[in-house]
């Protein structure tokens, strides 16, 4: 993809057994090196929802635009359950994710170049002995005088 472009996420969960809160953090996640090249522009990657004692299916959806060019891995979808009375200590994992994403930048090739190109102000127009050695040598300070380049 290129720099500016958005990528369109649907995110399918489906949660069998349990009963509490379970947050789900999809990419990019806080402090990754895609969370540099990448921004949220509308939904959220982070998800909180409660389980109760039916099955759960849920469909989440968020846009993210690349805002800088490289390579990036997805990484990993991270979730934890909370069980409701406390019973356990929560319960994390994470699903990891294979897949990269490659950002270049958009570049315009110009082809070919119409007409001629000829700068607006040229050099000054004076002889190379006139105008002094090319050197970055430091001799003296002298006067203005008339007739010396700007």
């Amino acid at each position: 993809m290129y720099v500016g472009d958005e990528l369109h996420v649907e995110l399918n969960v489906y949660v069998h057994g349990g009963f509490g809160l379970l947050v789900i953090r999809a990419p990019p996640g806080p402090g990754s090196f895609m969370a540099e090249g990448f921004e949220v522009t509308s939904g959220n990657n982070v998800h909180v929802f409660f389980k109760g004692f039916s099955d759960v299916s849920r469909r989440f959806e968020y846009t993210l635009r690349a805002v800088k060019r490289g390579i990036y891995g997805l990484g990993s979808i991270e979730y934890t359950y909370y069980h409701v009375f406390g019973i356990h200590e929560p319960i994390k994992g994470t699903i990891s994710l294979e897949k990269t994403i490659q950002v270049i930048p958009r570049i315009k090739i110009v082809r070919r170049v119409l007409g001629i190109v000829k700068p607006r102000q040229g050099l000054p127009r004076y002889p190379p002995s006139r105008l002094g050695p090319h050197s970055t040598e430091f001799k003296t300070v002298r006067n203005y005088v008339p007739g010396d380049p700007l």
